[in-house]
Formats: C-alpha cells, sequence, structure tokens
C-alpha cells in the first residue's frame, strides 16, 4: 500500500512539470527564450 502511495506521488509531480512546461511554451511565464506568445 506505501509503494502504491509513493507512485501516485512520482505521478502527480510529472503531471505538475508537464503541466509548468505547457504553461511557459503557452504564456511564457517565466519569461524563457523558448516561450510563445
Amino acid at each position: 500500500m506505501k509503494a502504491l502511495k509513493k507512485k501516485y506521488i512520482i505521478v502527480a509531480i510529472i503531471v505538475f512539470l508537464l503541466f509548468l512546461i505547457w504553461a511557459e511554451l503557452a504564456v511564457g511565464i517565466f519569461n524563457s527564450p523558448f516561450a510563445g506568445s
């Protein structure tokens, strides 16, 4: 049961990172050179 919870946490972190990358590419929240308009 503990291993399953750890797996969910890892998946949640990956999804969160993907969301941050998408948001950066879409709106440029970090003002990086590859950000869109």
